[in-house]
């Protein structure tokens, strides 16, 4: 039914009010193998707060609009990377394609 034998060490749950039914049943039963995990994590990411029911499944809540966080997100992401590919050209293990993406092309 759902890959849950890879032992997902974090679930974002986005997008939803967590109130229908099915979604519900879902969502605990991948957040019960994330915290099966040793640091596994459950973050919510949406405007509106989880209800109480929640508690025990969420760790933490993120609130804000999710295409804004994913915006976010990936921006920071490309930096991240964008800074270790310059570090690797910078010490001779790049190909020099780092700073071409950079400039763009």
């Amino acid at each position: 039914m759902f890959d849950l034998f890879r032992k997902p060490d974090l679930l974002l749950i986005m997008g939803t009010s967590l109130k229908v039914h099915g979604l519900k049943r879902v969502v605990r039963e991948f957040a019960k193998a994330v915290h099966a995990k040793k640091g596994g994590l459950v973050v919510f990411i949406n405007l509106t707060p989880p209800s109480k029911e929640w508690e025990d499944v969420i760790d933490i809540h993120i609130q804000g609009e999710t295409d804004a966080w994913v915006e976010r997100v990936e921006e920071e992401w490309k930096q991240f990377t964008t800074g270790r590919l310059g570090a690797a050209n910078d010490s001779g293990g790049g190909s020099g394609q780092g700073s071409q993406e950079e400039d763009g092309g």
